[in-house]
């Protein structure tokens, strides 16, 4: 519960602990539900589609870039103390890599569709993101 989170001490000001995981999740909620509320969840997710479709469109036509977009993943990760998802190899050049970018980016655009009416429907849809983006 949102209330739970922003009460811990963890997210008291000055606290050692100030940036607890349990404060940045707190955090990051109150900042989607304003970022759905205002429209500029849909923009962002309009602007991250965009990005997504011409990497797609690159990767769909080059296994140097695919190979090259490994070798980058790969950095990201090792420069992530304890990464639990380093990339596979195998996945980039077989096109797994791509089949979970491209599930990505539909469920982003339907995000990119919507407006600040449905403030409702977002959270479940960036915890369905979320859950895509960590599997």
């Amino acid at each position: 519960e949102l209330s739970t989170f922003a009460a811990d001490e963890a997210c008291a000001p000055g606290s050692v602990r100030h940036a607890s995981d349990r404060c940045l999740v707190a955090s990051g909620a109150v900042a989607a539900l304003i970022a759905c509320a205002s429209g500029a969840l849909a923009k962002r997710s309009r602007d991250a589609v965009a990005l997504l479709d011409a990497w797609l469109e690159k990767a769909d036509q080059s296994l140097a870039f695919r190979l090259a977009a490994y070798r980058d993943a790969s950095k990201t990760a090792g420069d992530k103390e304890g990464s639990l998802h380093a990339p596979q190899l195998t996945a980039f050049a077989g096109g797994r890599a791509l089949a979970n970018r491209r599930a990505f980016r539909d469920r982003l655009a339907s995000l990119a569709r919507s407006d600040g009416s449905a403030v409702d429907a977002a959270p479940a849809k960036l915890a369905e993101l979320a859950a895509l983006a960590s599997s």
